[in-house]
């Protein structure tokens, strides 16, 4: 699927750009070795370690806070990944892609599932992306309206998926004759190919930014128990610096 640049070309919600910017540096050999919630607290790049890890997540947060194009990322990419087997057009558009609509993602729910925003939105439409190769079960689900706390699942919900909710209010599904859907996750949907159960995909199955900096910090430091000893100790301080900027600010 191709990517309007347009799309991120924009300055993003403060959420979107603490939610790249506190993520820990996590190396792994592979995206499957954490479980999905994990991916509130850790940055990872599967293969990637140590200051090539470092230096790619300075580059993510570069991307969102200057509003980069995925052409522009992809080459300060090639130059932080030069002789590193990753080093790849293709593994560029992912780690841009999923990071930067996962942020985007991030702000968003902030804002649409604040208590305050609820009492006015308190519901929202899922719209599909238009891909040229749709998930059938995305595509299904365009223009269907759920109450905002029962989605059935977060977008975006899969590599490459550019899927979007948006908050409306009660006035406004009346006035265009909406009928709320009460479809839940692992429900079957009947779509263009067939019946398909509604499950999110693999690596995907949480909200971005709704766990709490206590979440967190525990799950940091279940990844740093495995971890050798100085790597450890930096993970550590990382999760303890997340936990008292959620005492100062408040958050949950």
């Amino acid at each position: 699927m191709s990517l309007d640049p347009r799309l991120y070309a924009t300055v993003p919600p403060a959420e979107a750009i603490a939610y790249l910017r506190d993520k820990v540096d996590i190396p792994t050999d592979g995206w499957y070795e954490f479980p999905d919630y994990y991916q509130d607290a850790a940055f990872t790049v599967a293969g990637a370690k140590g200051a090539l890890l470092s230096q790619i997540h300075n580059a993510v947060n570069r991307a969102i806070s200057e509003g980069q194009t995925l052409a522009e990322f992809s080459k300060r990419f090639r130059q932080i990944a030069d002789g590193w087997v990753g080093n790849k057009p293709r593994r560029a558009q992912i780690i841009y892609q999923t990071n930067i609509r996962m942020a985007y993602a991030a702000g968003r729910y902030a804002h649409q599932l604040d208590p305050e925003v609820l009492k006015i939105q308190p519901y929202l439409q899922y719209v599909h992306s238009d891909a040229q190769v749709p998930r059938p079960h995305h595509k299904a689900l365009d223009g269907k309206v759920f109450r905002a706390t029962e989605i059935p699942f977060a977008v975006p919900n899969g590599f490459g998926c550019g899927c979007r909710y948006v908050s409306l209010t009660e006035e406004e599904v009346a006035a265009e004759g909406l009928e709320i859907s009460n479809l839940k996750r692992g429900d079957i949907i009947q779509t263009e190919q067939g019946e398909m159960a509604l499950e999110p995909d693999k690596g995907f199955d949480y909200i971005p930014g709704r766990t709490s900096p206590e979440t967190r910090y525990n799950l940091l430091l279940e990844a740093a128990s495995k971890m050798p000893p100085a790597i450890a100790d930096y993970v550590r301080q990382q999760a303890n610096q997340i936990l008292q900027r959620g005492k100062t600010d408040g958050t949950d």
